[in-house]
């Protein structure tokens, strides 16, 4: 039963990142109650699998911390949203798969960025919601993992 409930939980996630993407990519913030959603299920996803210890979920947490860091040093650059958003799949996921989905997340979103700016779409000042990015690539990671 143990491997049918965490998978359970991996989908029910990636199902509300899902939304939080659609969301953030229309009006380009998150509402609170998409981050008390997530955070429930990713803490009550982190009791109910097996092999989850306190430790993993707090080492899961800190790409996420560190994101909203870097928020407060960059005056937003970096959305908050994006750190708290990291934070709570980091519980889940723990600290290597959390490095994973950011790097991940950061490479998809560059070469996104990217492209924009070659094609003209955007300038260096436009800023581009990164909750898809950490979507798809959660998305990928889930389905490579099982």
């Amino acid at each position: 039963m143990g491997v049918k409930v965490e998978m359970g939980v991996h989908i029910l996630l990636a199902a509300v990142m899902i939304i939080c993407a659609a969301v953030d990519i229309k009006k380009k913030e998150i509402p609170i109650w998409v981050f008390l959603l997530l955070g429930a299920i990713a803490l009550i996803g982190s009791m109910v699998c097996e092999g989850h210890k306190w430790y993993h979920v707090a080492a899961g947490s800190a790409p996420g911390i560190i994101l909203l860091l870097l928020a407060k040093i960059t005056e937003q650059s970096i959305g908050y949203g994006d750190g708290i958003v990291l934070a709570e799949i980091g519980c889940l996921t723990g600290a290597g798969n959390s490095v994973i989905l950011l790097a991940g997340a950061l490479a998809l979103a560059g070469v996104f960025s990217l492209g924009m700016l070659v094609i003209k779409k955007v300038d260096k000042r436009y800023k581009i919601p990164f909750i898809p990015f950490l979507t798809a690539v959660y998305v990928v990671m889930l389905c490579v993992q099982n």
